[in-house]
Order: structure tokens, then sequence, then C-alpha cells
């Protein structure tokens, strides 16, 4: 089993040297722009979720001796077409790939690696499932799935389920279907020991919130009340 490593610790030391990078490179500082201005701020595929992503694949690229270029470009931008999901009816990472594109142009971004930048984007995502092909696909993939993972993943999770309406019942479907098994899918070495702890912080919220919610509605499917007719007594 991979040691533990604080996500906080690498957080600050992914966001030193992501900041470092980009404020070296023209484009990175252009891209960045577009991304804090065009992001919206919710707390499930928002912008703070997608510098926290950008962070966690810039440290991991760092062990791995990635292309910075392209983990950073394909972090920035791996979330840019989620709002266009619902009004085109395409995945949204397929959609990401398509706009990143147009960007990566705009801002003068390598030409050489713009291939690798959507390849990476596309195949990021777990519910459109596909595998990535590189080492910098791999690190994007497994820093998103980090930030779904711990305490911040409780948050997202959350968020989201009251967000599409799927309240807490759908929520804990969702931990079961998807965030319960994370960990497994994290393919490098260097990402499982941050994700090890996390996994086991999200297991144990979702598992204790089950229980209780469990109790209640076994209550609530032996107990048929009629809230209307109940009378209300004042202390």
């Amino acid at each position: 089993m991979a040691q533990a490593q604080p996500l906080i610790e690498v957080l600050r030391r992914g966001c030193n040297a992501f900041i470092q990078y980009c404020n070296e490179r023209s484009w990175c500082q252009k891209l960045l722009e577009i991304i804090i201005t065009v992001t919206p701020e919710d707390e499930t595929h928002g912008v703070n979720h997608v510098l926290r992503v950008t962070c966690l694949a810039t440290y991991l690229a760092t062990i791995e001796h990635a292309d910075l270029d392209v983990v950073i470009a394909s972090s920035l931008l791996h979330d840019i077409g989620r709002p266009l999901e619902d009004q085109i009816n395409v995945h949204h990472a397929i959609a990401s790939g398509y706009v990143a594109r147009l960007l990566l142009d705009l801002v003068d971004f390598p030409k050489d690696k713009i291939e690798h930048v959507i390849n990476a984007i596309i195949t990021h995502s777990f519910s459109l499932g596909r595998s990535p092909s590189s080492l910098e696909g791999l690190i994007l993939s497994d820093a998103d799935k980090i930030d779904a993972l711990g305490f911040i993943g409780v948050v997202r999770a959350l968020a989201n389920g009251f967000k599409t309406g799927r309240g807490l019942k759908g929520t804990l479907k969702h931990y079961h279907e998807k965030l319960s098994r994370l960990y497994d899918l994290i393919r490098l070495t260097s990402a499982k020991r941050i994700a090890r702890q996390l996994q086991d912080d999200i297991d144990k919220f979702f598992r204790e919130i089950e229980q209780v919610y469990t109790l209640t509605e076994k209550i609530l499917r032996g107990v048929k009340i009629d809230y209307e007719k109940t009378p209300i007594h004042s202390p």
C-alpha cells in the first residue's frame, strides 16, 4: 500500500510550481486569465476545482517528469466545455477538447503539442470511460479523481447532489457508483500516495451518513404520518 501524503502540502508545492512556471510563459498567463474570467464559481466544477486540479497535476508532472506545457494546458482546459454539455448534447470532455483547440491557437500555445493536450482532455473523464494513452493524460485523470476525494470531495458531492436535485439519497448512490471506487482507478503510484487518506476520509463520511439516513428511512417506511392532520402543540 502506498504511503499517504498530506493533500495541503501537495497543493502548496504544486501551486507554487504552477505559478512560477506560468509567470515565465505568456501563453499560460493569457490562458489562466481566460479561465478565471469564463469559468463559473460553483463548488462542483468551478474555477476553484480547475485550479486545484492544475496544482495537483503540476505536482505530479514534476515527479513523473512529464511535459509541463501539456499537463498545465490540459488541466486548465479540462472542464472548459462543461457549460456546453447540455446545450449541444455532447459529453463535456469532448466539448472541452473542441473549445481547447480554439483557445490554444488564440494564446499561441506550441502548435506541435496541441494534439497532446486535446488527447489528455478527452481521455481524462471517469464518466466518458476512455483510458488515457499518455503520461500527461494519466496525470490529468488522476489529479481530477483526487479532487473528488477527501473533505473537498464531500463538499463537491453534496453541493452537486442538491444542485442537480438528486438530494442526499442520490448522492449516496453516486458515492457507491463512483466515489467509493476512485482510489482503485488511480493509476500512478505518486497519485495513490496522495489519494490513500483522502479515500479513507470520504468513505468514513458517507458510510456514517448512510447509517443515519437508513435508520430514519426505516421509520418513514414503517410509520406513515399525515403531517397535514397531525396537530401541532405549542409548548
